[in-house]
């Protein structure tokens, strides 16, 4: 783990020590290692917090942008995608980042 990461992780924990416990972040902030910044941090602390994240910005697997979409089989794909990098079996909350 780098000493970003590490960095990040224990401001994120120390967040959650000081009351924090609403973490809302987007399959596009990174992309995707947002996602999966705040599932490590919150791996064993899940109860502690609520996440929520957005999906809408569609890219190819080489990480180009798409556009924006918001058809159904999308918000599968995406929603699968970001339980995923969270690490979490489920999302307290999940939006639409971008309405197509």
């Amino acid at each position: 783990m780098s000493d970003g990461v590490a960095t990040s992780i224990a401001t994120l924990h120390r967040a959650i020590d000081l009351g924090v416990t609403f973490f809302d972040t987007a399959d596009a902030y990174g992309p995707g290692r947002n996602e999966t910044l705040i599932g490590t941090a919150i791996r064993d602390r899940r109860d502690q917090v609520v996440v929520a994240t957005k999906f809408g910005f569609q890219r190819n697997p080489d990480g180009t942008p798409v556009g924006i979409n918001g058809r159904p089989d999308y918000v599968r794909e995406a929603c699968d995608a970001s339980l995923r990098r969270l690490g979490v079996d489920t999302i307290d909350l999940y939006y639409q980042h971008r309405v197509d």
